[in-house]
This record gives C-alpha cells, sequence and structure tokens, in this order.
C-alpha cells in the first residue's frame, strides 16, 4: 500500500500505564520500542506521524534516539488540555494540528499488522461516510483504532469543554461506522504484565 497524502496519523502514547506498571510505549518487543513498531508502520502509510506523549515524551525521544537517527525528527503535539483528560484531549489537538482530510488514530498498546488495519478503516471513507470509522477486533470494540474526520474538530473541541470525556457516545454521536477484523495475530489493549508477556510467548512461539 502506497502513501495517502489525505491522511495523517496520530500515536496516542500519554496514557498513565498504571495496570502495566511502566509506560506502554516503551516495553521491548523484539528488541525495539513498541512505539518504534507503530512508527515504521505508519510512517510509510500515512503523510505525516504525530506522537501524543504528554509526560512521556522526553523518553520515548530518548529510548528512541537510541534505535535511529531517523526518529529524531518526529512530530511531538500537546493534549489540549494541559492535565491528563483522557485520549479525546489528545486527539482533539491532532485534529487541530492535522491539515489532512482524515487523521488516523492508534493506541501505542498494540501490535501487529497495521497495513491491515489501515487498509479496512480507508475501504470505508467516501465523500458520504460517517466522520468517524473505528475497529471492532474479535468482538471488542477498539475505539482507539480509528480514522476520524478533520471537520470534527470544532465539535469535540465543544464536546470537551461542556466537560464530557467518554470516547464511544461522542462517536456515536456521528453515527461512527464500526469496521470487523479478526486476525488473532493483531493484540491489542496491552494493559497489564501479563498482556505483555503473552505477546512475547506468541512472538517467540
Amino acid at each position: 500500500m502506497t502513501l495517502n497524502e489525505n491522511i495523517d496519523s496520530l500515536i496516542l502514547a500519554g496514557g498513565q500505564s498504571r495496570r502495566m506498571g511502566q509506560p506502554k510505549a516503551l516495553l521491548s518487543v523484539q528488541g525495539k520500542p513498541l512505539i518504534a513498531h507503530l512508527i515504521n508502520q505508519l510512517s510509510p502509510l500515512t503523510h505525516t506521524t504525530y506522537i501524543a506523549a504528554r509526560d512521556k515524551a522526553y523518553d520515548i525521544k530518548k529510548a528512541l534516539a537510541f534505535q535511529s537517527t531517523a526518529y529524531q525528527n518526529l512530530n511531538y503535539i500537546d493534549d489540549y488540555f494541559d492535565t491528563d483528560e483522557g485520549p479525546l484531549s489528545a486527539i482533539a489537538a491532532g485534529l487541530q494540528q492535522t491539515d489532512k482530510e482524515w487523521l488516523w488514530i492508534t493506541s501505542t498498546d498494540c501490535f501487529g499488522q497495521m497495513i491491515e488495519v489501515f487498509s479496512l478503516l480507508t475501504n470505508k471513507t467516501s465523500p458520504f461516510s460517517s466522520p468517524v470509522i473505528f475497529l471492532n477486533h474479535n468482538d471488542r470494540l477498539q475505539p482507539m483504532q480509528a480514522l476520524i474526520h478533520q471537520s470534527l474538530a470544532d465539535d469535540l473541541i465543544q464536546t470537551l469543554e461542556s466537560g464530557q470525556r467518554a470516547v464511544i457516545p461522542w462517536y456515536k454521536k456521528h453515527h461512527a461506522i464500526i469496521v470487523e477484523y479478526t486476525n488473532p495475530n493483531f493484540y491489542s489493549n496491552l494493559n497489564t504484565p501479563d498482556d505483555y508477556n503473552g505477546l512475547l510467548s506468541h512472538l517467540s512461539e
């Protein structure tokens, strides 16, 4: 698949990782930080890759610097709010930043063939589609694997300013399209050490 000039991507890497006990973006998988695998897959697919890392930005930059000089000029952005207000705050900042038609949202706690996810989501875009398209993987909703139209930037800011933080209700407001995905080798919501160890065990088989 070739680069899509109408889409930017946003990696959500600023979560607290409380259950994991360490930043999920920096988990070592096959000798690289988890976020490096995402960057390597997203960069050839979308025009610009942004990273919303909040207070993790310094540590992520440092970890990636040990990998390759290619990671030195990545695009880090701040959330819409200075305080931790959840993923919608980061998405709002991304929608403000991009000048492309669509923003591809992905969480840092996933591992798999992102090109498949990208293809499934982009195949649902059209001038008449919903401005929100997101994944359902093996009967589990994945709201942080989504395409969001840039036209929703102002609406999302108004939503945040009104005090709403829940992702799914905001998606439903815009009649989101849900795309089914069943690849068993796609790992998402790596929230705990057991989840992480499960991924490592699978990759070692």
